[in-house]
């Protein structure tokens, strides 16, 4: 009986790894070209919800990619893993990767679905004139990030300073929103998600900064220039597969709605729906990366100071890939 019982463990283990060994076989077999792809909050917003649909809906595999979606909390940790190479492609803030590019970081934009910003300044009822934020606590993710720059800009077309401001770096829009709540800060950006639960907690709507800096840009999705040579077929593909889910999500407001439920557990079927409605003209079907909005932005990074002299958009501009995705 013992005898029995060690060649059972052996013939199970044995099966054990066959199978294992079958598995990884059809893995290497199975064609996918791997990328590791970064986005930049734990879970997503309602206006970036084409990475979860083509992950869904098997885009990324129609188009040949293995797909792994890494997340981190906001913009400075997404922007170091694209700068380190730990990312092949990575949702990252415009004016940070100019920057970057003007200060010699070799990094291009691949594809810019939504080709200007969707944010909303959120405050304390008590911030009522734009004057109000002159000495306020504003947060923001990190220190020269959008969530910073983009309430530079507004307050400087409003022709408030900034030099007294309290600049404190609370994370990403899910940070930003407790910290208002917590009343850690006076006021910080957010999406249309973000509006909806600082309503719904007695907060306001300050402003609208789609209005108030119209072309500015937003997200993008960027990748090292080696990456853009090196993988070149397979940032092609996620352009493709992006595309495709961009056209489903202005196409199909319930795989929209249902895809953001399922990924984001803070929002509901009615609340979705409520910022599918604020969000309508936001995307580009075909993956925007435009002139208007570019210039646009690279002027104010150069007004504000951030950079001396900005990139030109072909040095930054993948465009042949965005090109290439929509044959």
């Amino acid at each position: 009986m013992p005898r029995r019982r060690g060649l059972s463990w052996f013939v199970g283990l044995t099966l054990v790894a066959t199978l294992l060994a079958t598995t990884a076989c059809a893995g290497e077999d199975s064609g996918l070209k791997k990328l590791e792809v970064y986005y930049s909050a734990a879970q997503p917003n309602l206006s970036d919800i084409q990475l979860y649909v083509a992950q869904d809906k098997g885009l990324f595999e129609k188009h040949g990619l293995d797909v792994e979606i890494k997340t981190t909390d906001g913009d400075a940790p997404t922007f170091q893993a694209l700068v380190a190479g730990r990312a092949d492609v990575a949702f990252v803030d415009s004016g940070q990767l100019y920057t970057g590019v003007a200060e010699g970081a070799p990094l291009q934009i691949i594809l810019d679905p939504t080709p200007t910003n969707l944010y909303y300044l959120l405050a304390d009822p008590k911030i009522k004139t734009w004057q109000d934020l002159a000495h306020a606590r504003i947060g923001i993710s990190a220190p020269g990030t959008l969530s910073e720059r983009i309430v530079e800009m507004a307050m400087a077309k409003e022709n408030v300073p900034t030099k007294d401001v309290t600049w404190l770096a609370v994370g990403g829009s899910s940070g930003r929103l407790k910290a208002l709540q917590s009343n850690r800060i006076d006021a910080g950006i957010g999406f249309s998600a973000h509006v909806i639960a600082s309503q719904k907690a007695g907060d306001k709507v300050f402003s609208n900064l789609a209005e108030e800096l119209p072309q500015l840009q937003g997200y993008m999705w960027g990748a090292q220039q080696r990456t853009v040579e090196d993988k070149r077929e397979e940032l092609v593909a996620f352009d493709a597969a992006m595309i495709e889910a961009t056209r489903m999500v202005v196409d199909d407001k319930d795989v929209a709605i249902s895809t953001y439920v399922k990924h984001n557990s803070g929002t509901n079927e009615a609340d979705a729906t409520k910022e599918y409605s604020m969000l309508k003209g936001a995307w580009h079907p075909d993956g925007g990366m435009t002139k208007g909005p570019f210039a646009y932005t690279t002027r104010a990074l150069v007004e504000s100071g951030a950079v001396k002299k900005a990139p030109s958009f072909d040095q930054v501009m993948a465009t042949d890939i965005r090109d290439e995705a929509l044959k």
